[in-house]
């Protein structure tokens, strides 16, 4: 499940904390520990070169879980567009799957709300 859209040239530095800061929050991820000021310019260097960046912060679910910004390419946008989701990377067995539907949604539900209030999601 993904996030509302939101133009690439509109990811601030603040932007991106305050995302990774409801990622920690919402899925139970350790992203602030890792967040510096490179960590904006990777990210759209990324998004420009490879249209996607990841970052294995961890949730309740398991270590490897991620977050992860792409390029969304179903936008009527003439300049980049990107989403955000959690990919939980578990096994999925039918108890697990209900606990990753949870948190995948409750984190595309704050993130879409955040970049909303903020005016800086984009319709498709």
């Amino acid at each position: 499940m993904r996030t509302v859209s939101m133009r690439l040239e509109d990811l601030t530095e603040e932007v991106l904390w305050r995302i990774i800061e409801l990622y920690d929050k919402t899925v139970g991820g350790h992203g602030l520990r890792h967040f510096n000021s490179g960590t904006l310019e990777y990210a759209k260097e990324m998004l420009t070169n490879r249209s996607s960046v990841e970052w294995r912060y961890g949730s309740r679910l398991s270590g490897h879980s991620k977050l992860w910004i792409q390029l969304n390419h179903r936008t009527c946008l003439s300049e980049p567009a990107i989403y955000f989701s959690f990919g939980a990377n578990v096994d999925e067995s039918p108890g697990i799957r209900k606990k990753v539907e949870k948190l995948e949604s409750r984190f595309s539900r704050v993130v879409s709300d955040f970049l909303k209030e903020k005016g800086l999601a984009i319709s498709e």
